[in-house]
């Protein structure tokens, strides 16, 4: 199957919080599933300046700040990583502003893929993970704080754009990576136009020809990949109260879904500094299941750059 988006090197966003051995946890399944190279382990502090006062009494026997937190990293990640074969681990400690320094060095690095926690009860910042979504050119996969005991079923949500098959390409490559049966099902959610009710119908048949019109789109969007695809289930859900993203939300609850796989749009600069995508808010308002944003990150860099100054 072509792949465009191969996962070769993933940076993981850790805070030295409890969220830390979740996320190490997670991207070594992540690694493995993606066949990733390289997974980065970045911690960034604000600070990194040693207090005065110690610094004039320890200074020559304390080991720097960056070096006692790249020890610490070091330690959990070779307790908590299983060594896979041909993926190599590498800690970095950076100071600067969290936000701004891990979308710099996403892009330094070339990564594929940032991992970052999203949290909801711990404490922490959880690395800013909402900023990250929408500043980054990058596939983002947020972590809850509590993982599914299991990877057997995953919610691809699809609007029939090339960004829906991109990320159902990848749902798609970790189900051939699993090494249990995992079922993948994608989700078309549609709604009715403007104005159906001056076609003289009701709004149930207006739906009806809706639903076929989407079931017949999808039939074209599926065939796009290889035939041992098409036979993929999809959900068709009607939206009649212009809420997306909860239809979405209690699909893959209904579902018992243990990760949503959503394209993200390929918005112009205006519609990215003015509005969020289903996907961002989806990341918004879900802190339960794991969420992969698939994105191309060679689309809008240069409007990126430019809003944030990389």
């Amino acid at each position: 199957m072509e792949d465009k988006f191969i996962v070769n090197k993933i940076l993981v966003s850790l805070d030295l919080s409890q969220m830390d051995e979740v996320l190490i946890r997670f991207s070594c399944y992540t690694a493995r599933m993606m066949n990733s190279d390289k997974v980065y382990f970045m911690h960034i502090s604000t600070n990194l300046d040693m207090p005065k006062e110690l610094r004039e009494k320890w200074g020559n026997i304390l080991a720097p700040v960056d070096e006692n937190i790249m020890h610490g990293v070091k330690q959990q990640v070779n307790s908590l990583f299983e060594p896979l074969t041909g993926c190599e681990t590498i800690v970095e400690v950076h100071e600067g502003n969290p936000t701004d320094k891990l979308i710099k060095l996403a892009q330094q690095k070339d990564v594929d893929l940032l991992l970052l926690g999203h949290k909801n009860g711990m404490k922490g910042s959880g690395a800013i993970p909402m900023k990250v979504v929408k500043a980054a050119n990058r596939s983002v996969l947020l972590v809850p704080e509590v993982l599914p005991r299991k990877m057997d079923k995953i919610l691809v949500p699809v609007d029939f754009s090339e960004h829906s098959l991109q990320a159902l390409r990848q749902a798609l490559k970790v189900q051939e990576n699993s090494q249990i049966p995992l079922e993948v099902k994608c989700q078309h959610v549609y709604d009715l136009p403007t104005g159906w009710h001056t076609t003289g119908k009701s709004m149930e048949e207006f739906a009806g020809i809706m639903l076929q019109h989407a079931q017949n789109n999808y039939q074209k969007f599926i065939k796009k990949l290889p035939e041992h695809y098409h036979s993929i289930p999809c959900v068709f859900t009607l939206d009649d109260n212009h809420d997306p993203v909860k239809e979405i939300f209690d699909q893959a609850v209904q579902e018992q879904a243990d990760l949503i796989v959503i394209g993200s749009r390929g918005k112009t600069a205006a519609a990215a500094a003015l509005m969020g995508s289903v996907a961002e808010r989806l990341a918004e308002c879900n802190k339960s299941i794991p969420l992969l944003i698939v994105k191309n990150k060679n689309e809008n860099i240069g409007f990126l750059q430019a809003l944030f100054r990389i």
